[in-house]
């Protein structure tokens, strides 16, 4: 067992040749992006693997990480047992955080501190409404990334999602996370209660009518999501490179459909060591149960409907930090925990007799 110290922080780097939508209002090709999480807030951009990143001004380099302020004051992430919310090496707090990372816990407030704004994306060009920081916040169009923690209660981040394989069915394929609060209900039920502020304040400010929008009841766990292929068109065909590495598609079936559908993203993973180092992880590090670090921008989707356009909220994942499995912790927090439940209890099968009678067990 580690027992959890209360020393936090966090360097998480990764090395993605996804399209960074911040700031973004024109990209180019370059070598990809290698994304740090570095103590002072600045995404530390640097070459990696070929893939297609937007021009980079000085302000683009700041990634977003705002964190929830919780109503009483400071930190929803500090609501957590033992600290385990906060990264081992991150000594952030609300006193030394700027106004543009402390996200606000009611909707008036978070009204006034993003707005939504016509942004053109890099993938298609297409400009799309989005959540950005407030000029009063920020002097220039920058996406908003929050982070939240939780424990991991569904999860497939694997690099094609649930896609079947079909071509007509890509644009419908989508990687899942849902984090629960495994009977730690204050924090968690706190950070729900923000996120549905943020949403109903992203909704208000689509439809300039708080009327319009339709607050949501409260959910066990909190669902975030992200869409696997992008329809590529022509124009770009040849600008838009595929974030599939070797073994993301072994059947081949995403190379087929390349010409049309492409992989334009992966998410990032990470795991903390004890010393409190977060490094590079494959996405199947982690697992239903693990106490996990997540930040995702809000996302707006716009549906066609004989009614007219129905919009909605939905968290895309960006990265995923394995703080904590459970058996790493310590047993003042174990003791809070409720037990992992499963969905089904496996058979045992037993192997049939072959019939054969060797001489020696020995096996060659």
């Amino acid at each position: 067992m580690i027992a959890i110290p209360a020393a936090r922080g966090v360097y998480f780097s990764y090395t993605s040749q996804a399209p960074i939508e911040t700031n973004v209002q024109s990209v180019s090709p370059c070598e990809g992006e290698h994304v740090g999480w570095g103590r002072d807030g600045i995404n530390h951009i640097g070459k990696g693997g070929q893939g297609l990143c937007p021009l980079i001004t000085a302000d683009s380099r700041i990634r977003v990480m705002s964190f929830l302020k919780h109503i009483n004051g400071g930190l929803t992430r500090e609501l957590w047992p033992s600290h385990i919310g906060i990264p081992l090496n991150d000594h952030d707090s609300e006193k030394t955080l700027p106004a543009w990372k402390l996200m606000p816990d009611n909707f008036e407030d978070i009204s006034a501190w993003g707005v939504v704004e016509p942004v053109a994306s890099p993938v298609d060009g297409i400009e799309r409404s989005m959540w950005i920081y407030h000029p009063t916040m920020k002097s220039s169009k920058t996406k908003v990334t929050v982070r939240i923690q939780g424990f991991v209660d569904a999860i497939n981040i694997a690099p094609l999602g649930d896609w079947d394989g079909r071509e007509q069915n890509a644009g419908g394929a989508m990687q899942s996370l849902a984090l629960c609060g495994s009977g730690l209900n204050a924090p968690f039920a706190a950070q729900c209660e923000s996120l549905e502020e943020l949403r109903y304040a992203i909704l208000c400010a689509v439809h300039h009518d708080a009327g319009s929008a339709v607050r949501m009841p409260a959910e066990d766990n909190i669902k975030l999501s992200r869409r696997v292929f992008r329809k590529i068109s022509p124009l770009h065909r040849q600008e838009i490179h595929s974030a599939l590495r070797p073994g993301d598609d072994p059947r081949g079936r995403a190379a087929k459909i390349s010409h049309r559908w492409r992989v334009p993203f992966r998410i990032g993973v990470g795991v903390q060591h004890p010393d409190g180092k977060i490094v590079h992880a494959p996405q199947i590090s982690i697992r239903k149960g693990d106490f996990v670090d997540v930040s995702f921008t809000p996302e707006i989707v716009c549906k066609r409907s004989r009614n007219g356009p129905q919009f909605e909220v939905k968290f895309e994942m960006q990265n995923i930090v394995r703080l904590f499995t459970r058996q790493e912790f310590s047993q003042d927090v174990v003791k809070l925990l409720q037990p992992v439940s499963h969905s089904a209890v496996a058979t045992v099968v037993h192997d049939a007799e072959s019939g054969f009678n060797f001489e020696s067990e020995d096996v060659i």
